[in-house]
């Protein structure tokens, strides 16, 4: 298998970590690795129940804002 990267122009489009509730959260510390070789592929945040609750509660939030909207404005943003 052959693993391929574009370059990244800005650099601070690439975030490994957790995009909840507008918030930036947790630092890439947990490693994961290719199963084959057992090499080092990327690194990500750990999430706790904590984390996860906060993850789902900001979710149904942004869903109910999403669903009062518009379909042409809901479409107007997902074709910008």
């Amino acid at each position: 298998m052959t693993i391929s990267s574009l370059p990244l122009a800005d650099s601070s489009l690439l975030r490994q970590q957790m995009y909840i509730g507008g918030d930036w959260i947790g630092d890439a510390d947990h490693p994961v690795n290719d199963p084959a070789s057992g090499e080092k592929i990327a690194f990500v945040p750990r999430a706790d129940g904590k984390l996860a609750r906060q993850a789902i509660e900001a979710a149904q939030v942004a869903m109910a804002e999403w669903k009062a909207r518009l379909a042409a404005d809901r479409a107007k943003l997902l074709r910008r």
